[in-house]
C-alpha cells in the first residue's frame, strides 16, 4: 500500500510539473499577444516611418552575399512577434 502511494504521489508530481510548464508557456504567449496588440494599436496610423518604428517591428535584417551572375542578393528580415 505504501509503495503504491509513493508511486501515485510521484506520478502526480510529474503531472503537476508538466501542467505548470504548459501554463508558463501559455502565459508567455498571452503576454506576447498583449504586447502585439498594444504595438499595433500604437502604430495604427503612421505618417512617417522612423527608426523607432522600424526597431519595434524588425528584430534584424540579414543581408546575403552578392551574386554577380544574376545581379541579386538574398535579404532576410527577422520580424518581432512572429514565431
Amino acid at each position: 500500500l505504501r509503495t503504491k502511494y509513493k508511486q501515485d504521489y510521484s506520478n502526480l508530481e510529474e503531472r503537476l510539473e508538466k501542467i505548470q510548464k504548459k501554463l508558463t508557456a501559455i502565459h508567455a504567449k498571452q503576454d506576447i499577444l498583449k504586447d502585439k496588440k498594444t504595438m499595433f494599436s500604437k502604430y495604427k496610423y503612421i505618417d512617417n516611418l522612423d527608426i523607432n518604428i522600424v526597431n519595434d517591428f524588425i528584430e534584424k535584417i540579414i543581408i546575403g552575399s552578392y551574386n554577380e551572375v544574376n545581379n541579386t542578393r538574398n535579404i532576410t528580415i527577422i520580424w518581432n512577434f512572429i514565431n
